[in-house]
Order: C-alpha cells, then sequence, then structure tokens
C-alpha cells in the first residue's frame, strides 16, 4: 500500500497533468469544435484497467463506503474553487467547460478504482460500465455539488464548471467561441433543456436538502450504473456482479440512514432522490437531442468532445474495450 507521501505525491502529479491537459487542442471554428479526444480516453482507459485501490487503514469496507470514499476525493478536487472566488455570469468561458470534462473524466475514473465491486469486472465491462454512467455523472454532479457550495437557502446558482455559474436566468456562450446568431440560437434552442434541469432537478433537490454525503451520492452513482441506468451489454459475470451490488447497497442504505443519520422514515427522501435520478437520465437524453438539433441546424458541431454516451460501434468505446 503506498505511503501517504507517495498518494499525495500522485494526487499532485494528477493536478499538473489535469491542468496542463490538451487546451492547447481545443479550438472552435465555425460551428466546428476541433479537439482530439484521443489522448483523454487513453488516459481514461489505463486507469480504469488499474488494481482496486482500498480505503488506507481500513479492511474489507462496505461496497458503498468504497466507492463512497473515491466520490469525496472527486468531490474535494472539484470544488478546490472557493465559492467566493466562483464567477456567476451571464457568458460562459466553452474551453474552460472543455478543461474541466477532461478533468471530471479522469477524477470519475480514478473514483471508481475505489470500488470493489467495479474492480472486478472485466476490461470490457469496466469500459461499458464507465461509458454508461460518465454522461449522467457529469451533468447531475455538478447539480449535487452546487446545493452543498451554495447552499440551500441562497439563491439559485448552478455551476457549469468548477469556476463558472450562472443562476436561474441561465447563460449563454461567448460571442468569442461562437458567432453572435449562433450564440442567440442555441441559447434559444436548450430553452427546454434549461428548465428542465432547473424545475425538474436542481430545485427538488434543494428542497430536499442535499449534504455533503458521499454515503448518498454513492447510492446514486451505483443506481446510474446498475439500476434505473441497467446495461444490457453486460457479460454474464458483469450481470451476477450488478445483482449482488444492487441488494447490497440496499442494506447499507437502511443502515446509513438508520444509525449514522439517525432518520426514523427515510423512505420518502429516497424516493424523492431516486425520481431525481431519472429526471438526470432523462435530461442527458434531452441534451443529446437538443445537441444533435444544433449540430443538424449547423450551429455547433461537438462530436469530437466527450459528452456523449458512445454507442457499442463507436470507434472510442472499442477502443475502450480492447
Amino acid at each position: 500500500m503506498a505511503s501517504q507521501e507517495e498518494a499525495g505525491a500522485e494526487e499532485s502529479c494528477l493536478r499538473k497533468s489535469i491542468a496542463s491537459t490538451f487546451s492547447k487542442d481545443i479550438r472552435i471554428s465555425g460551428m466546428h469544435i476541433h479537439y482530439d479526444k484521443s489522448h483523454l480516453l487513453t488516459k481514461i482507459k489505463n486507469i480504469i484497467r488499474g488494481p482496486y485501490k482500498p480505503i488506507p487503514n481500513v479492511s474489507n469496507p462496505p461496497i458503498l463506503q468504497s466507492l463512497a470514499y473515491g466520490l469525496s476525493e472527486l468531490l474535494a478536487e472539484l470544488n478546490r474553487t472557493r465559492k467566493e472566488e466562483v464567477v456567476i455570469t451571464k457568458t460562459l468561458d466553452f474551453k474552460k467547460y472543455v478543461i474541466f470534462h477532461e478533468k471530471s473524466a479522469i477524477l470519475l475514473a480514478k473514483a471508481l478504482t475505489h470500488s470493489i465491486d467495479y474492480c472486478q469486472h472485466s476490461d470490457r465491462d469496466r469500459a461499458l460500465l464507465f461509458n454508461s454512467v460518465w454522461p449522467v455523472f457529469f451533468n447531475f454532479e455538478r447539480i449535487w455539488s452546487s446545493i452543498f457550495v451554495f447552499g440551500s437557502q441562497n439563491r439559485n446558482i448552478i455551476f457549469f464548471d468548477d469556476t463558472q455559474a450562472f443562476d436561474e436566468q441561465f447563460a449563454s456562450l461567448s460571442e468569442q467561441d461562437l458567432p453572435a446568431e449562433s450564440v442567440k440560437e442555441m441559447f434559444q434552442l436548450f430553452g427546454s433543456c434549461n428548465e428542465f434541469l432547473l424545475k425538474s432537478l436542481y430545485l427538488p433537490l434543494k428542497e430536499l436538502v442535499v449534504e455533503e454525503d458521499p454515503i448518498e451520492f454513492a447510492y446514486l452513482i451505483y443506481q446510474f450504473m446498475y439500476g434505473i441506468n441497467e446495461l444490457e451489454e453486460l457479460s454474464p459475470s458483469g450481470r451476477e456482479i450488478q445483482k449482488k451490488v444492487m441488494k447490497c447497497i440496499s442494506n447499507e442504505l437502511h443502515n446509513h440512514y438508520t444509525f449514522t443519520k439517525n432518520l426514523d422514515n427515510y423512505s420518502y427522501r429516497l424516493s424523492e432522490i431516486m425520481k431525481t435520478g431519472s429526471r438526470a437520465l432523462t435530461y442527458v437524453r434531452m441534451k443529446s437531442e437538443v445537441i444533435l438539433a444544433a449540430r443538424i441546424f449547423r450551429l455547433m458541431d461537438s462530436t469530437s468532445l466527450y459528452f456523449e454516451k458512445m454507442d457499442l460501434s463507436h470507434p472510442g468505446l472499442i477502443y475502450l474495450m480492447q
């Protein structure tokens, strides 16, 4: 097991790697975003194929606790910027958003290696699971973090990435990135999608008073991997792991609510959280439709980015699985 000094050095190297990532390769020309995601996919592949990383000084942790540890590391890294330093803006820097998506994807891959069950899967199944959970995680995590960083009682503020946020009036992309007319049309195109995000995801979660609870968050991520976002393509051995995990995490969450949080009646809270989980998947589908429409109407072509789930025939997913 690595020492604390070695672990700290590893995290420092990761941050430097992410900070000096491929921003120089992000170029926007007309409607096209020029970006080579092969570097990102290589990093993800190398990480998710790595060995299980146990929690330091903890033997045989419960399934939820293992992933929760990885996610707590992830959340701490994604939310390093002090809330007073986050820019609440009407004009978003899209290139910063692309940098953030690289950082988030790499940190999610690292978080999953702390999951006992995830590391029991074959390389192919690990790739399928990452590809399935990544798009919904990328969108849902920023909403979750928005609430516990900015608070449940304050004005409605939603993270765009880790340094930019917007209020309930939303924000448009910068005209430095896209032509002015395209910016206007993109904002209109995303109208119903943004409204769904605010009213069906952010506000219901805010009403539940989301806390920085990695166990609860881990439960939802498992639901995105194995439950409400079930993967038909998993191997038979992968399905056996899936069944085992879904049984275990229900018992573990019960113990967490009952003995750690002292909630006698948590059924309403859990049902509402599960509803938002289902809505998160709906939001991802809505967003994909808008992205497709933007490409058809020649407003923006973001196919070079890893924002959406890749299908089985996609060269990127084939590379991750092989």
